[in-house]
């Protein structure tokens, strides 16, 4: 059976997907073109942005790529057993993602790790033959929120001082909830305790700025730049926007609204240079919403 999604989640899957891309087709287009990449994707689930990058290796992304195509050399889909077990048997079932495995089995590694223990990511890194010097991008795609905060803490505190010590090209990109205190938090944790999640570091993580606190006080990355996904989606092009538009109407504005203000996109870079500045995912930012009345 196929699963059909409301426009309103269609249209958020598609600015998490795409904030994701742009953003590693921008940190890729700061370097050279034959400048080797790394991809370090945390709490992978079934994410197939590897299987995006290896059939299209310039991907579909809607910011300039002077580059073309992205020579990543090392990618890494890490989570837990389950997932990864899982993982392996889609794809040693389905022909073309095992034969775009097996050609990329020097540079594709879905790999086991416990995201609680920097021990654990560093086995897993170690394992894939990282080089703690190449540029690296790593993305947490609403896995972040799950872990306690002390962990993740020292999760990304591992990241900037072990792993990569001295790489001043390494760039964090997460998606997370935020705001569980009002009305609508509430329901939102609420309802995803039932479904026997829980979010165990929404609490000490509220806002956008406590995500780029963290990240510029604990983490020890050099410079943060965080959005709600309301605020982001405002930077989408009009073009972008008709076009997603024509494909699906949204009619309520004030509920996707108020469900992407509950979620954001941080960007954390160990770049300390003066003159560097985080690119965001989308070309131009605009205070006018195309559709709508919300604002930022």
């Amino acid at each position: 059976h196929t699963l059909i999604n409301s426009p309103l989640m269609n249209r958020g899957y598609w600015l998490r997907a795409k904030a994701f891309e742009n953003s590693l087709v921008n940190f890729a287009n700061m370097f050279p073109p034959e400048t080797e990449i790394q991809v370090i994707n945390l709490g992978c689930g079934f994410d197939t942005l590897f299987f995006r990058w290896a059939d299209n290796p310039s991907l579909d992304a809607t910011v300039p790529n002077v580059n073309g195509p992205l020579n990543i050399v090392k990618f890494l889909d890490l989570d837990v057993w389950e997932m990864i077990d899982s993982k392996r048997r889609i794809i040693a079932k389905n022909t073309e993602l095992k034969a775009i495995a097996d050609q990329y089995k020097e540079v594709y590694f879905p790999t086991t790790c416990d995201l609680s223990s920097p021990a654990e990511l560093g086995k897993a890194l170690q394992a894939a033959n990282i080089n703690p010097s190449k540029p690296t991008f790593i993305l947490a795609e609403c896995v972040l929120v799950y872990i306690a905060a002390a962990e993740s803490n020292a999760l990304l505190q591992y990241i900037t001082q072990t792993a990569f010590p001295r790489n001043e090209n390494v760039l964090l990109t997460s998606y997370d909830m935020i705001g569980p205190d009002d009305r609508f938090g509430k329901m939102m944790i609420e309802n995803l305790t039932k479904m026997g999640l829980s979010i165990k570091s929404i609490d000490a993580l509220k806002t956008v700025k406590d995500h780029e606190e963290r990240c510029l006080k604990v983490g020890g990355f050099a410079k943060c730049k965080g959005l709600t996904m309301k605020a982001l989606y405002m930077t989408v092009s009009r073009e972008s926007q008709l076009q997603l538009n024509k494909l699906e109407i949204i009619d309520d504005w004030d509920e996707w609204g108020l469900v992407h203000e509950h979620y954001c996109f941080v960007l954390a870079s160990t770049n300390s240079s003066p003159t560097f500045e985080i690119p965001l995912p989308f070309p131009r930012p605009t205070s006018v919403p195309l559709f709508g009345t919300f604002e930022k």
